[in-house]
């Protein structure tokens, strides 16, 4: 074969390769039309109704859509004829190594013998060119790539349309039928507001029941009601039973009992009814009542319950639940068939009863089959609902004071505390640390002995038992448990003792004037207690909601807190460092305790901000108050200060640099002011 047709003929093997790849691409473009069209369809019947002129406008819609993707994906690509030349082109342009050898060869093999300039070198022109893309079409290196992503998006597709088909709702399986079953009994098959009902027709057991679901289908309603009659006489009435909504609204549920003679029944909601089924009686045995014995668990303390007539059980986790089940005819026995594949045997006694007993897990359903004395299995046609109640931790509350307070240390703080519980509260208790020390536990009275699902406890704290000072802080919250040893806590309180005196009040609460500017809002460390106040409350309410949080979030969260800390700590020393560098500290006994509270609370800081990278909460909790106490005694210090500075008119200081040293400090403090306020908001924001 001469090299001009050897080249041309590669060519069109390549040439069939890239219409194949055409094809498989179109496939993926027809499948995509195909789900979208049912889909649609599904849409127009569900909002437009059924009727003639719907049902044509479904259909014109979904074989628009089709008719387009076979349009744009097979037929115009594979009308598009390319010249030798170009489809040369497009090789070249997906094997760069060819430098544009394969064009320049097409175009000569194109070219009449005798127009040729040189038969020789065309001649090599060619082999050179064949020899570099015979290799092409065996290994279908050009066009491989997209062919694969065609066909896994093919398989894909069809998957989803597999699924979509066979799990999805009816009224999917409508609106294939009418774009692809146009004719003959497609139409009827398409119930586009239709109730399925189930059993439909069946066949029950003499004097058993028998549960009816109602399912909804291309529909809403807010609700439904079974029709039924027995006897099936022409005369006898047909009787109204409303029936029970599921959760998702769209299915119903109701109850036949005793059913003696042949029955009739049908379904009606909204203005749709369902077709008339028909239950036939048998002679096998069937339950015709059932009641429970309900145990309750030690820890609540409810007394044993028996409830008389009806199957489903609603008990707290851990209750057993005995079933006593009557029978129309005498069994060997039964079981009781739960929703997850497990069974309990059910014993027969000579009143003609079965009966068994299992424990409430988790919430489900169970069925009561039976077993004849030929060894018949009689599957319970009834539906029964277990729901298993979770034991809740208790809520507590502290109703007084509620808040943050300022005391002094010859007060007395009554603490008032409410808590509730499902099952009732059992202890009460009021926690405590002074200055982040150990944890002081007081026992509340408040009726506990009795369990009340409601209780109340109150406490005096009586400060001047304690060993308190200005700058001094109590934490404290309450605790409340159930029968069931779950704690649940109130939020953390703080009480700040402030020196007690009329001169301080007017200080603390009145307009602060005079003294170098040290009096204006913002010129003291209050930025720094607040700020660590936060915290403490963040630590103790990460570390009373951390059983209910995932562990990845727990440790977010305290990441969050350690950052803050180190902020916090950075800036108070940052503020000693200046109470140093400018010497205030030495003319100022005062001053001179103040960095000293200062120093003790960045050392607590730290260490705190050390405890809290290791997530190692409880611990840190105890070093943030600590921190919050020196914080906050270095407050009550510079207050100090201020009130000297009121009394004196701008002169003297706290205890021989006088006014000069109040200005220096109150400069220092008013520099960090901005900053102190810009931190304290970034602490509110990054809270747990």
């Amino acid at each position: 074969m001469s090299p001009d047709r050897q080249l041309l003929a590669t060519l069109e093997q390549l040439r069939r390769q890239w219409r194949l790849r055409v094809l498989l691409e179109s496939l993926v473009w027809i499948l995509a039309a195909v789900v979208l069209a049912v889909v649609a369809s599904w849409g127009v019947l569900t909002l437009l109704g059924g009727e003639g002129p719907t049902l044509l406008t479904a259909r014109l819609f979904g074989y628009a859509l089709i008719a387009a993707a076979v349009i744009r994906g097979l037929i115009m690509p594979l009308l598009t004829r390319a010249s030798p030349q170009r489809f040369a082109l497009y090789v070249e342009e997906r094997a760069p190594s060819l430098r544009q050898a394969l064009l320049a060869a097409v175009q000569e093999a194109e070219t009449p013998a005798a127009q040729r300039l040189s038969p020789s070198l065309s001649e090599r022109l060619m082999r050179r060119a064949h020899d570099a893309i015979r290799t092409l079409p065996r290994d279908a290196s050009l066009e491989r790539p997209r062919m694969i992503r065609a066909g896994q998006w093919s398989g894909a597709l069809a998957l989803g349309a597999a699924l979509l088909l066979v799990l999805g709702p009816q009224s999917v399986r409508d609106g294939a039928r009418v774009l692809f079953m146009p004719f003959g009994t497609a139409q009827a098959a398409v119930p586009v507001r239709a109730l399925s009902i189930e059993p439909g027709n069946a066949s029950v057991p003499r004097g058993g029941a028998i549960e009816v679901e109602a399912t909804l289908v291309g529909f809403a309603a807010s609700g439904a009601e079974l029709v039924f009659r027995s006897d099936s006489g022409a005369t006898t009435e047909w009787q109204r039973l409303p029936m029970v909504p599921s959760a998702d609204s769209a299915r119903f549920r109701s109850r036949l009992f005793d059913i003696v003679t042949p029955t009739e029944y049908y379904v009606e909601s909204a203005d749709v009814r369902s077709a008339v089924f028909r239950l036939t009686v048998n002679d096998m045995p069937a339950v015709s009542r059932v009641s429970l014995d309900l145990q309750f668990p030690a820890y609540s303390g409810l007394p044993r319950e028996h409830i008389d007539d009806g199957g489903d059980v609603a008990a707290i986790v851990g209750t057993t639940v005995t079933v006593h089940a009557t029978v129309t005819r005498a069994v060997a026995g039964g079981t009781l068939r739960f929703d997850d594949g497990s069974t309990v045997p059910l014993v027969a006694d000579s009143s003609g009863r079965v009966s068994g007993s299992f424990r409430v897990t988790r919430s489900g359903f169970y069925h009561v089959d039976l077993r004849t004395t030929d060894g018949t299995v009689v599957a319970g046609a009834v539906e029964y609902v277990v729901d298993a109640i979770a034991d809740r931790a208790p809520v507590v509350r502290i109703s007084e004071p509620g808040r943050d307070t300022k005391v002094s240390n010859t007060d007395e703080v009554t603490i008032a505390v409410d808590a509730s519980d499902d099952l009732g509260v059992t202890s009460l208790e009021l926690r405590y640390r002074v200055n982040g020390g150990a944890e002081q536990t007081v026992k509340m009275p408040g009726g506990v002995g009795s369990r009340p699902r409601e209780a109340q406890g109150a406490h005096t704290l009586f400060l001047e038992e304690l060993p308190l000072q200005p700058g001094d802080l109590v934490a404290y919250h309450a605790v409340a448990r159930d029968g069931a040893g779950k704690v649940g806590s109130s939020d953390v309180y703080f009480l700040e003792i402030r020196p007690f005196g009329k001169d301080y009040r007017q200080s603390d609460d009145a307009p602060q004037q005079g003294g170098g500017g040290a009096g204006q809002q913002g010129d003291s460390p209050d930025g720094f207690v607040q700020r660590q106040r936060e915290i403490v409350s963040a630590t103790f309410n990460w570390l009373r909601d951390s059983a209910a949080t995932a562990d990845k979030q727990r440790r977010q969260d305290m990441t969050t807190l350690a950052i803050s800390e180190g902020r916090l700590r950075t800036d108070v020393e940052q503020l000693v460092t200046r109470l140093t560098e400018r010497g205030v500290a030495d003319s100022d006994t005062m001053f001179a305790k103040i960095r000293g509270e200062l120093a003790q609370g960045a050392a607590e800081l730290k260490s705190a901000e050390e405890l809290l990278g290791r997530v190692r909460g409880g611990d840190a909790l105890a070093a943030e108050q600590r921190a919050l106490q020196r914080l906050q005694r270095a407050e009550a210090m510079y207050r100090d200060v201020q009130l000297q500075q009121q009394q004196q008119g701008g002169g003297g200081g706290g205890g021989g640099g006088g006014q000069r040293s109040a200005e220096d400090l109150a400069d220092l403090f008013e520099l960090e002011t901005d900053k102190q306020r810009n931190q304290y908001e970034t602490v509110q924001q990054s809270r747990p």
